[in-house]
Order: C-alpha cells, then structure tokens, then sequence
C-alpha cells in the first residue's frame, strides 16, 4: 500500500462557487468547468510528454458524447461494444478506464492500455494515484495530464517517475486531479463524460469506506453504467465487488 500524495502546487484545481451540489461524491460539469477556467487549455506542448495521436485540442471546442476526443474517440481498430482486456470480456459503447498508478501498478499498466487502445474505438481515460473512496461531498474537476505538466516538473511530482513513460504510450487525452479519489473518478466518467460501462484496473490496497462504495455503486446503477474491476493478486473489498453485481459488471483477479 503506497501513502496518499500531497497535492502539488500548481497541480490541484480547487472546488469553486457554483460547482454543483449534489449529494454524496460531486464534480462540476465541463461547461461549469469551462467557465471556472478549470479546463483551460495549453498553448504549447512538451515534446517529451505528449502522447502519440491528437490529444491536445482545446477542451472548449469539445462535445461529451459527440465522437470528440473528450468523449474519448479513438482511432483503435477494435469492435465497437465489446472487448478483451488481460482476458476479460467488456461490454461498452462508450467505455470509461480508470487506472490506477501508484508504484505497484506500473509493470502492468503498458499492456493494459495497449489492449484498451485495439480493443475498444470510443474510451476516455482518468489517472488515480492509488484506489482509495475516502471523499465525499468534494466538488472536484478533473484536467488534461498535458496541461498540468506544463506548469513544470514540479507539478507532476505526485506521480511515481515510472508514470512518465507509462503516459507516453497513451493515445488519448488523459485527465486527473491530484486531489481526486477513485470514487470521484467513478461518478465523474458515470455522470459527467456520458460512458455506458467503467474498467477499473487497481491493486485495490488503499482504504475504501463501504457507505461511499455503496452510495457510488447505486448512482451508476442508476444511469444504467456496468462496473468492471480487474486486479493483479489482490482481492477488492466487500463492497467493491457488491457495486460490481449491483451494476451488471464482472471482476477478475489475476495472478502474478
């Protein structure tokens, strides 16, 4: 289990007037973020970081839903619908990844997300540096990796050194916020960027609190979103594995 990292300066986009106020794990929208200047976009790109494909396209001019890389477009060659990731069948229109990226999980993730890119042609992506569901109530918005990385390096620090390779072979716009758990990341590709099914990719070591897990685990449900978890040798808590059968999903642990 790795330490929860402090957020970098620089880094954390701050809960503003006007996010909304939903109960339970909350984030603005796009266009409330648009208008915070949560999502404003880079004007220049660095070379060493910038993943292959188009990803550094102004967020302004970007439709959840409407094919745009925000929506999480992809060039893939995969089917549409369904897919195979280590093994696992998903089925997903539009598939929402969350990654986890701690230390532990880095030897495992190129493969991961070489088999996300050919299998599935509409996904979108968010980084969490470990797996926890710790927070709720936080209004939170979450920004391209890109943006974040060119206020410095200082700025990316929370991430582990190896994560710097890992998102160069991302093809896709990649979206974080050091502050974030992965609870929020849920509901924010659930509620926010209009996916029909979550892949989520932990060693599932970090503190889950069940209430939260389960107040996530009914708003999917609710908007017909299915929960797939896969693990390396480490079995999820209780009531992950629960919003996994209350969604529709599967889960798999994978040995060494």
């Amino acid at each position: 289990m790795e330490e929860r990292p402090e957020p970098a300066t620089g880094l954390v986009d701050e809960a503003a007037p006007g996010a909304l106020a939903e109960p339970g794990l909350t984030l603005p929208s796009v266009q409330q973020g648009l208008a915070l200047g949560l999502f404003a976009a880079p004007a220049v790109s660095a070379p060493s970081l910038v993943p292959r494909g188009p990803s550094l396209q102004a967020i302004g001019t970007l439709q959840p839903g409407r094919g745009s890389a925000l929506a999480g477009s992809s060039t893939g060659g995969g089917r549409r619908g369904s897919g195979s990731v280590l093994g696992m069948n998903i089925f997903a229109k539009r598939l929402g990844v969350l990654l986890d990226i701690s230390g532990s999980m880095l030897e495992s993730l190129p493969a991961v997300i070489d088999q996300i890119d050919s299998s599935f042609n509409d996904y979108i992506l968010i980084l969490v540096n470990g797996c926890w569901v710790i927070n709720p109530g936080e209004s939170t918005a979450f920004v391209r990796y890109q943006q974040a990385e060119l206020h410095g390096e200082a700025a990316i620090l929370f991430l582990n050194p190896g994560a710097h390779e890992l998102l160069r072979r991302i093809s896709r716009p990649a979206y974080f916020n050091s502050q974030a758990d992965a609870g929020q990341a849920l509901l924010a590709m659930a509620e926010r960027m209009n996916v029909d099914s979550i892949y989520w990719f932990a060693d599932f070591q970090d503190t889950v609190q069940p209430r939260l897990m389960a107040e996530a685990a009914d708003r999917l449900r609710a908007r017909g979103v299915r929960l797939y978890v896969q693990s390396i040798d480490a079995r999820p808590h209780p009531s992950i594995l629960a919003a996994v059968s209350r969604t529709g999903g599967s889960s798999q642990i994978r040995p060494k």
